[in-house]
């Protein structure tokens, strides 16, 4: 019944995706009625006549408003278009350290993916007094060269900022602070012994060979290569191929063309990995113990036995749900000569008067025979 209110949701407007505040929809409230809004996503209340919304999707809202007195109530509804924004990224992370004659930019990962805003493209700017060369336009520069300021104070903090996205929302900005690394000696580690993990690879990285970095350190600062004794170049990325070998490995300070090296022998260490399982089985059971045997793979080479020791944890007991348990130690060794075991239990289960097969009853006269 539509007689003496009238529902009032406000214009059609627009917020943008990552916006942190909403827009007020409805009106000014009346005294007498009662607001219901929904859907409640993205609302801050449901029963007020003005609310903020702030959904992360295009959504149309409704308000029913109702006249307590007469009961009569009326409709109307208001659509918020979430225009999308541009998404800025660092993969390098919002700090990174850099030469001193200069930063590469690529060495930032930075991207800008339009999210569908069409906007692909931006500016760099600084806080410092350097130059971004040759331009700062972010489809275009190479490099960042700080000044005399610059590298002083020890950083600087630069920003990427998309282009505007000609909608509601505002260009988007992600700041990173560059660390100037001042010139440091190189020390090599003599030599390394890498064993290869699960995968049985290893990318070889400058601070698994050199002494006082951390994983922290920009990896683009130096160049690590590999040659065999022979002085053969190889990949940097050692597999099952280079165990047992040992290689050169000779590491490069980009920023002042400093060298160090040293040898390095790849290795496999890890066992053989067992997937070991416990059995129940009935007390009849006559499976060899191969037929429970784990299923055992290894990172680099081959399994090449698989024995077992077993014992008699528990036997012939009146009580318990068993009647014996076996544990059997599982053992195996790799082509490398790494060993791995796994304890193993078989429970056989007590037999029960009702798993017996029992004869028919006979008393000794022919086709006579009790029910």
């Amino acid at each position: 019944m539509l007689m003496d209110i009238f529902a009032n949701a406000g214009l059609d407007n627009s917020i943008c995706e990552i916006a942190e505040i909403g827009n007020i929809i409805g009106e000014n409230p009346s005294p007498g009625v009662i607001y219901s809004w929904s859907p409640a996503n993205g609302l801050n209340a449901t029963n007020i006549a003005n609310p903020i919304a702030t959904p992360r999707e295009t959504t149309t809202y409704i308000v029913t408003v109702t006249n307590v007195a007469s009961g009569c109530y009326d409709t109307d509804e208001v659509t918020v278009y979430v225009a999308p924004s541009p998404i800025v990224t660092f993969l390098a992370g919002s700090s990174i350290q850099g030469c001193p004659i200069g930063f590469n930019l690529a060495d930032l990962s930075a991207s800008i993916v339009p999210n569908g805003s069409n906007v692909t493209n931006g500016t760099w700017a600084s806080f410092g007094t350097g130059n971004f060369y040759p331009n700062n336009i972010f489809s275009s520069a190479l490099s960042y060269v700080p000044s005399a300021n610059d590298l002083a104070l020890g950083y600087s903090t630069i920003q990427l900022i998309c282009d505007d996205p000609s909608n509601v929302c505002n260009s988007v900005i992600r700041t990173v602070v560059i660390t100037w690394r001042q010139d440091i000696s190189l020390s090599c580690r003599n030599k390394v012994n890498l064993s290869l993990g699960p995968d049985c690879t290893y990318s070889l990285h400058p601070w698994d060979v050199l002494t006082g970095l951390t994983s922290n350190t920009n990896p683009n600062l130096y160049t690590v290569s590999l040659t065999t004794m022979a002085g053969t170049p190889i990949p940097n990325v050692l597999n099952a191929s280079h165990i047992g070998q040992m290689l050169v490995y000779m590491v490069r300070d980009n920023c002042n063309g400093n060298l160090c090296w040293g040898q390095i022998l790849v290795e496999d260490k890890m066992p053989p990995v067992f997937v070991c399982q416990d059995y129940t089985v009935s007390c009849t059971d006559t499976h060899p113990a191969s037929f429970y045997a784990p299923t055992v793979t290894d990172n680099c080479g081959s399994v090449l036995g698989l024995t077992y020791t077993e014992r008699e944890v528990s036997s012939e007991s009146c009580d318990g749900p068993y009647w014996r348990v076996i544990e059997r130690v599982w053992t195996a060794t790799d082509t490398y000569g790494s060993t791995g075991t796994c304890v193993q239990r078989i429970y056989y289960t007590r037999l029960t008067l009702g798993t017996i097969g029992w004869p028919q009853n006979y008393d000794g006269l022919k086709d006579r025979y009790p029910t």
